[in-house]
């Protein structure tokens, strides 16, 4: 009976919680993800062997990994940070050949890793060496200030490259912004838009390069620059030295209430004919500071929670997770009075 009156209590709460529209909750974009890939290839004599590390939310993908003869690959975590790595020997005459690699990715941390190590000569391309590293979240704003405020968000990364036999070494990374269907408005009908340029609403992801051979950073291998003025990024440091410094930022305009955007960051190391991306190679996404009234938290409810930036307002249950606490308390507690009326009492 006591349970029979808790699912009618429930089905009320329900449709309280439905009569909320859909775009006046947080709707994830997308689930959480963290994956990491590695791989090692050298020549053994003639012929080319390879080591393959495929890892996603912390589990193996098993038919993306495999080790050749003399080689190997490892990896793990969880969900929030999944990791993975490769080594492969090999020899070609009397030169021996060696390559590790190395990937990461962090929701905690906001970090993405990859990195790549070679000895031996360019032996028709190999030892290569190539990590890559992606998390997906969605991040939900709550805006309280009752008008709409702006913030900024910077994928910043960094580290350096080794090219002593002339394998020219390169990378990528991308920062995507996306939304499906109301997504990114609020109660009102009012939407997520970048904050310069003419009025959009972020729905791409955006590709930059660099290697060895050039000192500009750009969306393609010459350097482009199409996503301006929505996107801006540059180098710090010009690949001085083998040096790589630089960033890609962005800023976003979020009206009142409360609104959802999916976040998706990779960074790629490409590191070929003995050549090496150390293991600083790191890219960090980062908020700028977030105005008074604007607060964010994650589907993943991990985002950014290692390096002392609040989760603030969005941390509140949404109506269906209270319907969900609500109902699991009851059932317990209705099946706790069951075995108390059942069991005698211990002294």
């Amino acid at each position: 009976m006591k349970i029979q009156t808790l699912l009618t209590a429930a089905a009320s709460l329900a449709a309280i919680a439905g009569a909320v529209p859909a775009a006046a909750q947080h709707v994830v974009v997308y689930a959480p993800r963290t994956e990491a890939v590695a791989n090692s290839t050298t020549h053994q004599g003639p012929n080319v062997v390879g080591s393959n590390g495929h890892f996603l939310n912390g589990s193996v993908i098993a038919p993306n990994s495999w080790q050749g003869n003399a080689g190997s690959y490892n990896g793990g975590g969880s969900p929030g940070e999944t990791w993975a790595t490769t080594e492969q020997f090999g020899g070609a005459g009397s030169n021996a050949l060696y390559n590790t690699a190395y990937a990461s990715a962090s929701l905690a941390t906001g970090e993405l890793k990859a990195s790549t190590v070679s000895t031996g000569p360019n032996n028709f391309g190999t030892p290569t060496g190539n990590g890559y590293a992606r998390f997906d979240d969605t991040i939900f704003f709550t805006n309280t200030s009752g008008s709409a405020l702006t913030i900024g968000m910077t994928y910043a990364f960094n580290g350096s490259m080794s090219d002593p036999f002339a394998g020219n070494p390169g990378g990528n990374l991308s920062l995507g912004l996306s939304c499906f269907s109301t997504t990114c408005y609020n109660e009102t009908g009012e939407r997520i838009v970048f904050a310069s340029g003419p009025t959009r609403t972020p729905s791409d992801n955006w590709n930059y390069y660099w290697s060895m051979t050039s000192s500009c950073f750009g969306e393609n291998i010459y350097c482009g620059q199409g996503a301006a003025p929505y996107f801006q990024s540059g180098l710090n440091q010009p690949n001085a030295g083998g040096v790589v410094d630089g960033w890609i930022s962005t800023a976003l305009v979020i009206p009142t209430g409360m609104s959802s955007i999916g976040l998706r960051a990779t960074l790629n190391v490409d590191c070929r004919g003995g050549s090496s991306c150390d293991f600083g190679h790191t890219g960090t996404f980062r908020f700028d500071d977030l105005p008074t009234g604007l607060g964010f938290s994650s589907a993943s409810g991990l985002l950014l929670s290692a390096v002392g930036v609040p989760p603030t307002t969005g941390a509140v249950p949404e109506p269906a997770t209270w319907l969900m606490m609500i109902l699991g308390f009851g059932f317990v507690g209705a099946l706790m009075r069951q075995r108390s009326q059942r069991r005698p009492a211990y002294a």
